[in-house]
């Protein structure tokens, strides 16, 4: 009996032994490996934000401002009646008709002045021009005409105005007119007429005609 007990209290030893040995020997194990990342699949939206924009490089478009210089008082342009000053036609029913402007400083005042070349509605042929000069220092509410050029004309040269210059005191007026021969309805000349404000009063320096070989159209 007694050798029974002291074999299985071996036998227990060995096991208590053998259990420790046994811990003790167990491998610690391996930290893992961290996880690959998962990648999303071709179809999942994009999660990244989109860059922004750069901004433009071109430069801003810059538009010039125009400073339109003070007009003097009574110049022309200035909304001046002058039209309406012009001299009336002679005859019942006939109608002024303007065909040419120009303004310049022809009295020598410092404000420039308006140059007006105006004719009448005629039934056949054409009528004469006349040129009416008003004072721009005056204004353009209540026009003052201080002279009528080419009316001393009418009669022999029939001018048709076609241009007027003014440059300094002197007024250029090209027309076209009718020699001795032509008929009243061919105008066969082209004259060029200078006038020059001088003494208060505009006189006619020079007059020069070139003939020409077919009729000018009158316009």
């Amino acid at each position: 009996m007694r050798t029974k007990i002291v074999v299985f209290a071996g036998a227990a030893a060995i096991a208590l032994l053998t259990a420790g040995c046994t811990d003790k020997s167990t491998p610690v194990a391996a930290p893992s490996a961290p996880a690959a990342p998962v990648s999303s699949p071709a179809s999942a939206p994009a999660t990244t934000q989109a860059p922004t924009a750069a901004p433009a490089t071109s430069k801003p478009v810059v538009v010039p401002v125009k400073t339109a210089k003070p007009t003097p008082v009574g110049d022309a342009g200035d909304g001046g009646n002058w039209f309406a000053a012009l001299k009336p036609c002679p005859n019942k029913g006939q109608q002024v008709v303007v065909e040419k402007m120009a303004t310049g400083d022809l009295t020598g005042d410092g404000v420039n002045d308006v140059a007006v070349a105006r004719s009448c509605t005629a039934v056949t042929s054409y009528w004469p021009s006349t040129v009416e000069i008003f004072d721009g220092a005056a204004g353009g509410e209540k026009p003052k005409r201080i002279a009528t050029l080419l009316d001393d004309l009418g009669p022999t040269d029939m001018p048709a105005v076609q241009s007027l210059k003014a440059g300094g005191r002197t007024l250029t007026v090209t027309a076209y007119g009718l020699s001795a021969k032509a008929a009243h309805a061919c105008p066969d000349l082209k004259l060029t007429y200078q006038y020059k404000y001088s003494g208060g009063e505009f006189t006619r320096t020079s007059r020069k005609a070139v003939t020409a070989k077919d009729c000018l159209a009158v316009q």
